[in-house]
């Protein structure tokens, strides 16, 4: 049997946790345009330790999913990359929302359960 075509292109994306498919829908769904307002959005929103935003986000980036200004490289936007937009767009065909992926690991702060959901 063989596999549809966006189940073998979904296959060669980069593995994702659901913490991190939540950054990608986030990215993907938000006009925020530095990293540090990103981090600092998702710490007031969802209670993550900023620490652990910027673990996240520089996995995604080392994963070539995101790509953010550095000391090295100032003034680039927080973007998703080609593979990035390929990874929201298998997310949204699957139909992956925010309030799923809160609800399958219980990770999020109650500040999430009112938050709104990325639509597809």
């Amino acid at each position: 049997m063989s596999k549809r075509p966006l189940d073998a292109a979904v296959d060669k994306l980069p593995r994702l946790t659901r913490r991190e498919q939540l950054v990608v829908l986030e990215i993907g769904g938000d006009t925020i345009d530095s990293a540090s307002a990103f981090v600092a959005y998702m710490s007031e929103i969802y209670g993550f330790s900023k620490s652990s935003v910027w673990y996240n986000l520089n996995r995604l980036k080392e994963k070539g999913v995101v790509d953010f200004a550095t000391k090295e490289e100032p003034g680039k936007s927080l973007t998703l990359t080609g593979t990035g937009e390929k990874r929201l767009t298998a997310l949204a065909k699957a139909g992956v929302k925010l309030d799923e992926l809160e609800e399958k690991d219980r990770w999020l702060a109650p500040a999430a359960r009112s938050h709104v959901v990325f639509n597809a």
